[in-house]
């Protein structure tokens, strides 16, 4: 039969005759971390709500052509951190680009007052140039 070995070697913390040990410590840590977590889960989902929608790309060696589902507002793309169209219609072409060059774009939906409500992020490439 193995005994179970305990290792008193914790501090052990007396406040107002109740002791408290490392396990209490842990709990104690543990539940605050759930409680941090989902107070932020609150926050973080009322600043976006990110499309799962599909996008249609048509990609050609100097340009990318977006275009994504219209849910009848204003949109703002930007390829990396650059703004490159701003408007209402759920389309936008991007021209005058490097062959063969990975990007990313963000699309933003924006309420009428012109905040950011819904975003997609894409990553696609211009074609490689033939030849």
């Amino acid at each position: 039969m193995k005994k179970l070995i305990v290792h008193d070697s914790f501090p052990r913390l007396k406040v107002g005759g109740v002791t408290f040990t490392a396990w209490h410590s842990l709990l104690a840590v543990g539940l605050a971390g759930i409680a941090y977590l989902i107070s932020n889960k609150r926050k973080h989902q009322a600043v976006f709500k990110t499309a799962s929608l599909m996008c249609k790309i048509e990609r050609n060696e100097d340009s990318i052509k977006l275009i994504w589902p219209d849910e009848g507002g204003f949109y703002r793309v930007f390829r990396g951190q650059e703004l490159i169209y701003s408007g209402p219609e759920p389309r936008m072409a991007d021209q005058g680009l490097t062959p063969g060059t990975i990007y990313t774009y963000t699309i933003d939906s924006l309420n009428e007052k012109k905040q950011a409500v819904n975003r997609m992020k894409i990553q696609t490439s211009t074609t490689a140039k033939r030849g």
